[in-house]
């Protein structure tokens, strides 16, 4: 805190690309049909990285996943995850930025947020239906339409993305197209008629 006791938060110097960039690339370096290569030779990134760019965003969002899990154990909730706050640094590692700008906010909103990121990094050249079993599950799973049918917290998500890295069986299982495309629905209804029933009001 200041001297007249107002808080103020301290981070550390960053280098490296945001997210939001890598994903711009990877839609143009085609990134399922080859090696993780590009990262280095168009981001100038260093790193060990994984043979695939799936595999990659799986490990990348793992490592945000056990950070996030640390910090809800502290009591800290994000609140606004998404790629245009995630850096990745140029050892390859990712750093989620901006904590404690949003409103407070439950835990489970970094959970979402988490896993909106997995689905755009991992669909960037595929749809979902075409992702392997498992990854699908973790993504039925992260973004289920009801709060109980989610991951319950940041470390249970860690745990399924480390499942799949080391090619282990994970807990979450997948939807159906048909379950997948209700559940999709479900979550899109409230807010349509939220938006309708603002417009009368008006």
């Amino acid at each position: 805190a200041t001297e007249e006791g107002a808080p103020f938060l301290v981070t550390e110097p960053l280098d490296g690309v945001l997210l939001s960039d890598v994903l711009d690339e990877a839609r143009a370096a085609c990134a399922f049909r080859g090696d993780t290569g590009w990262l280095s030779t168009r981001l100038g990134l260093e790193g060990a990285w994984e043979p695939c760019f799936l595999r990659q965003a799986a490990t990348w969002v793992a490592r945000l996943a056990g950070g996030l899990a640390a910090a809800h154990r502290a009591g800290l909730v994000h609140g606004a995850v998404d790629p245009s706050r995630i850096l990745v640094r140029g050892d390859g590692m990712p750093v989620l930025m901006d904590f404690g700008l949003a409103a407070p906010r439950e835990p489970s909103v970094d959970l979402m947020g988490l896993a909106a990121v997995l689905r755009d990094l991992v669909t960037t050249r595929e749809s979902v239906d075409r992702l392997p079993r498992p990854l699908r599950a973790l993504l039925d799973r992260g973004l289920a339409g009801r709060q109980r049918d989610r991951y319950p917290s940041a470390a249970a998500m860690e745990r399924d993305l480390s499942c799949f890295l080391t090619y282990r069986a994970v807990e979450a299982r997948s939807l159906s197209i048909w379950a997948r495309a209700f559940d999709h629905l479900r979550v899109a209804l409230p807010v349509r008629r939220s938006r309708r029933g603002r417009g009368r009001t008006a």
